[in-house]
């Protein structure tokens, strides 16, 4: 149910708040009316009867900044409308103070308060069986807002976990960081080096936690090798609200059974919805005949990949990009050079349902399977709006090997402009062009 349903139940709680109907009562009620991230949401109900008795359903609901609507069933939240409890008699003089029932963290993924904005829990008793009121609803109005976004800092060489993690004492490890950076939101500054456990005594995988970013000083001298040590560079579980960018990600080694650890040996995106951006991927493997998602592995997830070299990853399923039950955006990424058994660019399963635009997926050998692309630049030939066949003619340039020639099909071949891209200060020729009008396929690199 969304906007119309919303609307709907708002209009019609407007006009019962005026025309009250005699039956049980039930309110809904929040311990403040304003959270910040780090926060965390009672919720508490009560209840009376001074009618005759009778049956009826009890709803409790959530409802979004998006105007999504989420119900508490039987078996947890859902965003399936049911009741909480169904049938149930309320007799006459029945009555319940204000009782403290849910307790929710700050973001929280199901039910998902995880955006900041204007959300209301609901409550509401209905005849069984029927969405028919029995009295007037009750809706708890609670803001989720912005807090200051602190900056912590790390630099693996003249950092000291010891230190604060100010600009001017920074932390040694980006894994200390992660643990210490607990005001969220939260940004971690990390300065140009290798991160590794031969070098800062790094520990891998690392641990990304909702709405702390890690940022990276430069995505070609910014590294994080697990040094093939560790399933994962990155692992984010239930980990949304996040970016991750600027760094080379490599080394990452999941060689594990029939589980996580067999899969996403560079990022292992686990319900989570990260945003990876402006990264260079390369040679992690995910081995062995369960291995998915050598460089990047979704399993119910929806984070935006947008803007990366995505090289020379292996394993058995998806050796760039493997999806499942995932919903990702992957725009503008080169990802090329990969390989798998089935699927060596990007390969789907299950309910995935990926949007791909705008990139060049090229030499993986199978460059897409279980997936379709628009306005990709794809050596395989795979059908799409505005995909094209044709060699993306690559030539090297100051930053990568990765920079089009100007002659370059994939130039101002795009779905979009490349300021709704997001790109038009960066280039993908040589000579430092910015990209301008219709956005090039591929991966963007800072103008000089």
């Amino acid at each position: 149910m969304k906007t119309v349903a919303v609307c709907i139940i708002l209009a019609v709680f407007v006009l019962l708040s005026v025309v009250a109907i005699a039956g049980p009562t039930i309110t809904i009620y929040t311990d403040a009316e304003t959270y910040q991230s780090g926060d965390a949401i009672e919720v508490s109900l009560s209840a009376q009867n001074v009618v005759d008795g009778m049956s009826v359903d009890v709803y409790i609901g959530l409802i979004t900044p998006d105007w999504d609507i989420y119900a508490y069933g039987p078996g947890g939240w859902t965003d399936s409308l049911e009741p909480w409890i169904p049938d149930i008699y309320v007799p006459s003089g029945f009555g319940m103070d204000r009782t403290p029932l849910w307790w929710f963290d700050v973001p929280c993924s199901m039910p998902p308060i995880s955006e900041q904005g204007q959300y209301y829990f609901a409550s509401v008793l209905t005849h069984p069986g029927t969405l028919e009121w029995v009295s007037q609803p009750s809706l708890a109005l609670f803001t989720v807002g912005a807090s200051a976004v602190p900056n912590y800092y790390v630099n693996g060489e003249t950092g000291d976990d010891s230190n604060d993690g100010s600009e001017s004492y920074p932390w040694r490890t980006i894994t200390h960081a992660l643990a210490s950076a607990l005001s969220t939101p939260a940004t971690i500054h990390v300065a140009a080096g290798t991160y590794a456990a031969s070098t800062n005594g790094e520990t891998f995988p690392l641990n990304m936690k909702s709405w702390a970013s890690l940022i990276g000083d430069h995505r070609e001298t910014t590294i994080l090798d697990a040094e093939d040590s560790a399933y994962h560079v990155i692992l984010c579980d239930g980990a949304d609200a996040i970016t991750i960018e600027g760094f080379t990600i490599t080394g990452g080694y999941a060689n594990g059974s029939k589980d996580r650890n067999a899969r996403g040996a560079g990022i292992c995106c686990y319900e989570s919805s990260p945003t990876i951006l402006n990264n260079t991927i390369t040679r992690n493997s995910s081995d062995g005949q369960y291995s998915y998602g050598g460089g990047i592995y979704c399993y119910e997830s929806s984070p935006i990949i947008s803007n990366n070299t995505i090289t020379d990853n292996s394993a058995y399923y998806g050796g760039g990009i493997h999806c499942s039950d995932s919903w990702p955006t992957i725009s503008n990424n080169t990802i090329i050079g990969n390989s798998a058994r089935y699927g060596g660019g990007i390969r789907c399963d299950h309910e995935s349902s990926p949007t791909i635009l705008d990139c060049i997926i090229w030499a993986n050998g199978d460059d897409l399977l279980g997936c379709s692309a628009s306005y990709c630049c794809i050596e395989d030939g795979d059908s799409g709006t505005g995909n094209i066949h044709d060699d993306p003619m690559f030539v090297s340039g100051p930053q990568g090997e990765y920079y089009l020639d100007p002659d370059s099909p994939c130039i101002d071949a795009g779905s979009r402009s490349a300021s709704e891209a997001g790109l038009s200060d960066r280039t993908t020729q040589a000579d430092g062009t910015p990209d301008t009008g219709t956005v090039d396929m591929g991966f963007h690199y800072p103008v000089p």
